[in-house]
């Protein structure tokens, strides 16, 4: 079977499956809050570990998480356990604290955002302050480590990395055989662990695979692969070049892209953020230029968000958090983030130097370039659409944003 035969067996296929359950047809994925950290997981699996079990506590939902998350056997008793979300202290907010007479868990979840600074060496700093056996446990998708800026003075030997595709799936397995079938509290988790496999990845696989027969249909597979790589490359490039200039001729303002390196994005070793930002406003303050900008950028999802930066005499560019701008120039600071919070952005978080929320196209999804999400996909043929759609949307947020008028008039040089 060559690679044309093999795709048109491979859309008729498709087809066939989209008539069909998958993971995909969960709430969460209705609501577009699949990757909502606070507002849905953070409740979702509070709402679990609080549930009452019976006389026997080896088979509560919390003793499994406990087990799951691999929290020292020796504090697996019966002693109390006391479950906080969000658990404020002098110098942070932390996820989630399970704690005993013994023994303190933090967790701190992270899904796409990145991590505050200093962010994990403070929680340390809370579990120490309990004067009790402490771990740190990290939870992302898929248990990536946490980044050095954020770890600080850690004591690494407590920390522990932790994932969705593994000890949350794991662990919802487990809750559902210590609930009854056919029940509100049996479909509440299989619809919670659909919507978790749905974001890592680990959602049903169909039959695709029966097309791959014999080595000639393999060597097709990979062909094929290699030019959707390039496709999805250059759709993402192309996006790019038409939303930049989409946002300028709307705004008039100057809009600088950066890191739209299709290799390191894709392939390389170190973590870069494809996108482009416009300066709303700039301040002199000593030998630097302060600056509020704009942004759109994509990690794995594509969002935008607004922030502080500086430039140095030398023309080195760097970000600048909320308190040291606020100490800089409290004016300048008031008169930029007023213009922002003024905006009333559905889901606006404020953390990691930037306010920021998810972009979404004409249906309401969010786009995923990493994993070529269906709403990336479309571009291919919807890319005038969504560039319109998006770009409205964002140019519209930056004049509403535009605190000074110098900017606002600025021609866009052609890169």
């Amino acid at each position: 079977m060559d690679k044309y035969q093999l795709l048109t067996k491979a859309k008729e296929q498709l087809y066939d499956q989209s008539l069909m359950d998958a993971e995909d047809d969960n709430i969460l994925y209705a609501l577009n809050r699949e990757f909502d950290e606070a507002h849905t997981h953070s409740k979702l699996i509070f709402h679990l570990l609080s549930t009452p079990s019976k006389k026997d506590k080896s088979d509560s939902f919390l003793m499994a998480f406990i087990r799951q998350i691999g929290v020292p056997d020796q504090f697996w008793n019966n002693d109390k356990w006391t479950i906080y979300r969000e658990r404020a202290f002098d110098d942070g907010r932390i996820d989630f604290v399970l704690e005993s007479s013994q023994y303190v868990a933090a967790i701190e979840m992270k899904l796409g955002a990145g991590d505050g600074s200093y962010q994990l060496e403070r929680y340390d700093r809370f579990c120490k302050s309990r004067n009790k056996e402490y771990n740190m446990f990290y939870l992302t998708l898929d248990g990536r480590e946490p980044s050095e800026q954020s770890m600080g003075a850690l004591d690494r030997a407590q920390l522990r990395c932790i994932s969705f595709e593994k000890h949350i799936i794991e662990w919802l397995d487990e809750c559902l055989k210590y609930t009854k079938q056919g029940g509100y509290k049996y479909s509440f988790i299989m619809q919670y662990m659909a919507a978790v496999k749905q974001i890592t990845g680990k959602g049903t696989v169909f039959g695709m695979r029966d097309l791959i027969k014999d080595s000639e249909s393999a060597f097709a597979v990979i062909e094929l692969h290699k030019e959707l790589q390039n496709t999805m490359a250059d759709t993402m490039l192309d996006f790019f070049d038409k939303l930049i200039k989409y946002v300028l001729e709307k705004t008039k303002l100057s809009c600088i892209p950066y890191n739209i390196d299709i290799d390191e994005y894709y392939f390389g070793g170190k973590k870069t953020r494809p996108g482009f930002y416009a300066v709303l406003d700039e301040i002199n303050i000593g030998t630097m230029v302060y600056r509020f900008f704009a942004c759109v950028e994509v990690e794995e999802n594509l969002f935008w968000g607004f922030g502080f930066d500086r430039v140095k005499k030398n023309g080195d560019e760097e970000g600048v958090d909320f308190d040291e701008m606020r100490k800089k120039d409290i004016s300048f600071y008031t008169k930029c983030t007023d213009k922002a919070e003024a905006l009333h952005i559905r889901d606006l978080k404020k953390e990691n130097g930037l306010w920021w929320a998810y972009i979404e196209n004409t249906k309401g999804e969010k786009l995923n370039f990493k994993r070529w999400s269906s709403s990336v996909v479309e571009l291919i043929d919807d890319m005038d659409i969504q560039v319109e759609y998006i770009g409205d949307y964002v140019a519209e947020k930056i004049i509403e944003c535009g605190v000074g008028k110098k900017n606002l008039f600025e021609l866009y040089e052609e890169i």
